[in-house]
């Protein structure tokens, strides 16, 4: 059985030429990859990894790109009236239902 994961990367089982991380790993590490929260070696390795493995590259660049994408969506704002008839609207259809 393969997991969502394994499709992006042939499988999740290609390794670095120095037998590191699989692409399995370099997914299951990623975010504190990018966020700078791994330690430097770690990251050392991770990163030879992504130098050999263009399909771990393209996830990378999607990944990044979704993120970036969603804190820009949360930054938007809702129109005030809008936001005002959403929030009537909520309220009626959850006092008909109590």
């Amino acid at each position: 059985m393969s997991s969502r994961n394994d499709s992006i990367c042939g499988g999740g089982r290609h390794t670095d030429a120095s037998g590191g991380y699989t692409c399995q790993d370099s997914i299951d590490l990623l975010r504190d990859y990018l966020e700078g929260e791994m330690p430097a070696e770690l990251a050392a390795a991770l990163k030879s990894h992504l130098d050999l493995c263009p399909p771990c590259v393209e996830f990378v660049q999607a990944y990044q790109k979704t993120s970036e994408l969603c804190r820009k969506a949360l930054k938007a704002r809702m129109p005030e009236g809008l936001s005002a008839r959403l929030t009537s609207f909520l309220h009626e259809k959850l006092s008909s239902k109590g």
